[in-house]
């Protein structure tokens, strides 16, 4: 699929009200928000989806490495064309290590709950049995004018999460493409511009677009009816 031309652009910071603001976090939970109802209290019911953006449209949430900041999921890319549905286990959790490979969820949502494969993990946050705070924070790249994860299982679930209205933002970290412990060159090999992403062990696609996907799940079909059954939404 051929990338979309190059074009001079200035990005600009969000408003203060924008979601992808850079927030005061801890590493272990969301930003401090005073009368915010607590996770576990919350309405279950999910949000009603909007269409995922267009390539063209793009969005600035920071350049200097280590940022941490909300984005929604629909607006990250996948940085490969396919993963094992399995998460790895190499004993490397948390950012302390630095820029692991593993994908983990990491130590806090292994030691909560089994969450060996992608599909598990999605089931587990849709139940409340997890909450994606226990997640370990992804890590992304700004490339080209657009954000990529470097944390493909994590990103297809919380892409799928996204498309069943239950996650309209996460929390991630910026790195830099040139730090060599992040491998950018060996990790971005994405031939579709990171739209979507193939399972190999099922066959089955997760992108951000009900079109582009064809991971089965119950969840995703009543998505999908509630959408109005559009799968273009």
């Amino acid at each position: 699929m051929p990338r979309p031309e190059a074009f001079a652009w200035t990005p600009e910071p969000p408003p203060l009200s924008e979601p992808g603001q850079t927030e005061d976090v801890d590493r272990d939970g969301d930003a401090t928000r005073g009368s915010e109802v607590p996770e576990t209290q919350k309405d279950p019911e999910p949000e009603a989806i909007e269409p995922a953006p267009e390539r063209a449209v793009h969005r600035f949430y920071g350049f200097e490495a280590g940022s941490i900041f909300f984005i929604p999921p629909c607006e990250l890319y996948f940085t490969q064309d396919s993963i094992k549905s399995g998460f790895k286990d190499s004993g490397s959790f948390g950012h302390s290590s630095g820029y692991s490979s593993s994908d983990s969820p990491g130590p806090k949502a292994r030691d909560s709950v089994k969450t060996s494969s992608v599909r598990e993990m999605f089931d587990a946050i849709l139940q409340r049995r997890m909450l994606k705070r226990e997640v370990e924070m992804m890590d992304v790249v700004f490339h080209e004018g657009y954000y990529y994860s470097i944390c493909n299982r994590r990103l297809a679930v919380y892409l799928l999460l996204w498309l069943c209205g239950r996650c309209p933002r996460l929390k991630v970290q910026l790195v830099s493409k040139t730090d060599r412990k992040v491998h950018w060159d060996r990790r971005f090999t994405t031939e579709c511009d990171g739209d979507w992403i193939l399972v190999r062990q099922t066959g089955e696609a997760i992108g951000r677009r009900f079109q582009d996907t064809t991971f089965e799940h119950p969840e995703l079909a009543r998505a999908l009816s509630r959408a109005g059954g559009e799968a273009t939404k």
